[in-house]
């Protein structure tokens, strides 16, 4: 994955892996991206609900 990123092996990356689903709940489609740590900046925001 180093070499075809173009980056050192050990240097960080992000990877995603993202499922979605038919309303009957079956898999419509599955992706696995990895992506160059130095390029892309990850930001999560969390939510408490207020149940």
């Amino acid at each position: 994955d180093a070499a075809l990123l173009a980056v050192p092996v050990g240097d960080a990356g992000l990877m995603i892996d993202r499922t979605s689903y038919l309303e009957n709940g079956r898999v419509a489609e599955f992706t696995q991206s990895l992506y160059r740590g130095d390029a892309y900046n990850f930001v999560a925001e969390l939510r408490l609900s207020k149940e």
